[in-house]
């Protein structure tokens, strides 16, 4: 079985930026929140495009699974 949102550049495009947006707004603290706001936009816009170009559910599951963990991280 392959992997949808392995195989669409767009789809790890967006799951990359969104990924970047999040760890550089824990990190440096400049946005003051609304940075990790635009990457679960970001998130949740590349589940709906891979759902759109048949992505099978469990594959997005863990994608957003694993999203979700690092926004629960404790914040300093």
């Amino acid at each position: 079985m392959e992997s949808v949102i392995l195989s669409s550049p767009m789809t790890l495009f967006l799951y990359g930026a969104a990924l970047f947006l999040n760890l550089f707004d824990r990190h440096y603290r400049v946005g003051k929140g609304w940075m990790t706001v635009v990457s679960a936009f970001a998130a949740v816009g590349a589940t709906a495009y891979a759902l759109i170009i048949g992505a099978d559910l469990r594959e997005c599951a863990t994608v957003l699974l694993s999203f979700l963990l690092l926004n629960m991280g404790v914040k300093e």
